[in-house]
């Protein structure tokens, strides 16, 4: 009798322990879950973010030079956009505010042109570039 109460109860307890063990592993499971769904949204964002950087106006602002040089502006401008700072990486910072919200790119297009010098003509055409960037041709 007492081996038997002995074996009732060891075996009480490898049930008891069996049922924490197959709890953990269904918490395991879950979180692993919830982690891999956290990371298809993050996936899912940044594809979206890459969608709208390339259809906007950062997707079409290829660097200083490439921009003068597409509005014949390079002879004239290069060096005072060096001199104010405007390498690659701020035009790309002011095409980005522009597609991430209108008003803020507007204000820092302006600061820009201003910085710049750009003056007349030579400010409306980047001004226009930058507001209204050129539609890509979309395939079916």
């Amino acid at each position: 009798e007492e081996k038997a109460r002995a074996a009732a109860a060891a075996e009480e307890e490898n049930a008891r322990r069996a049922a924490k063990a197959e709890q953990a592993e269904q918490r395991a499971r879950e979180e692993a879950e919830r982690s891999r769904e956290r990371e298809r949204r993050a996936a899912a964002e940044a594809a979206e973010a890459s969608e709208r950087r390339q259809s906007g106006v950062a997707g079409s602002v290829h660097g200083v030079a490439k921009l003068l040089a597409e509005l014949e502006l390079a002879d004239k401008y290069t060096a005072a956009f060096a001199a104010a700072g405007y390498d690659d990486a701020a035009l790309a910072e002011v095409a980005e505010a522009l597609d991430d919200d209108r008003e803020a790119g507007t204000a820092a297009l302006d600061e820009m042109i201003e910085a710049v010098g750009l003056r007349g003509g030579s400010a409306v055409k980047v001004r226009k570039r930058m507001l209204e960037p050129p539609k890509r041709g979309g395939g079916g």
